[in-house]
């Protein structure tokens, strides 16, 4: 569910410069929409944010390119990681109040055999599970469906690239 939400939040993320109004509760529906995916992607699992870090950086500049203004551009990259940071903090913060393994040390997380936990954990975590074989899969199709898509429509390709851009970053 991490990716899931993950990938949309970066999506979300990525399409800030593709904004045509100036509305203020647009742009706030915008920030609390990459807030809420944010969040779930953070109480999922931890190993999104620096994929979304990665990505907040490269919509800033999206939004630069757009504005040819560094002000709303670094104004943009502040908000979205004040938010990345901020579901995170509530995440870790959570895993400590309820005792999380992780925090607790406990199971693979147990401190007293570290070498052999960080290499059961490293194995876990690198390999794909059969789910997110099937959601990168189906993103990947989708982005090639938008690029041949792209070919006939011409205002398909900004959301093309970004979701292969999308995919590329997220790559286990």
């Amino acid at each position: 569910m991490s990716y899931v939400f993950g990938v949309l939040a970066g999506l979300m993320l990525l399409n800030f410069d593709r904004t045509t109004t100036s509305a203020w509760i647009s742009e706030f529906g915008r920030y609390l929409g990459f807030a809420a995916l944010t969040l779930l992607t953070a109480f999922s699992k931890e190993d999104m944010a620096p994929f979304l870090g990665l990505t907040a950086t490269w919509s800033a500049i999206l939004v630069h390119h757009r504005t040819q203004s560094l002000k709303p551009a670094l104004l943009h990259l502040a908000t979205a990681l004040a938010i990345i940071s901020l579901c995170y903090a509530a995440s870790i913060l959570h895993s400590s109040l309820s005792n999380s393994p992780v925090i607790s040390g406990e199971g693979v997380y147990k401190l007293s055999e570290p070498l052999r936990n960080v290499a059961t954990n490293l194995a876990f975590y690198l390999s794909m599970h059969q789910a997110s074989r099937l959601l990168f899969l189906i993103f990947a199709l989708a982005a090639a469906a938008l690029s041949v898509s792209s070919i006939r429509i011409p205002e398909l390709r900004p959301v093309a690239f970004r979701l292969i851009f999308v995919i590329a970053c997220s790559l286990p």
